[in-house]
């Protein structure tokens, strides 16, 4: 099963992530996260292959780069999210 979290503070939210990921298989793909919790940081050492997007980006329905780049790679539809 394929996750994303969205808006979950990174502590504890990324060491429940860690846990459903090694004990029952639900790989998190995308995490939207706060700006003021180092979360962009926190999610890309512990959990790197999920996307990361800030909420207010993700709020304004803006995508980096890097998350156009791996949209097919982590199984999530770009054109979906926008809308």
């Amino acid at each position: 099963m394929r996750v994303l979290y969205n808006t979950c503070v990174a502590d504890p939210w990324v060491k429940v992530a860690q846990r459903l990921r090694d004990d029952y298989g639900y790989e998190p793909v995308y995490w939207i996260g706060f700006n003021y919790d180092d979360s962009e940081n926190i999610v890309k050492e512990l959990l790197p292959t999920a996307c990361y997007q800030s909420y207010s980006n993700a709020w304004r329905g803006i995508f980096s780069k890097e998350i156009v780049d791996k949209a097919k790679e982590c199984y999530v539809d770009i054109d979906f999210l926008k809308e």
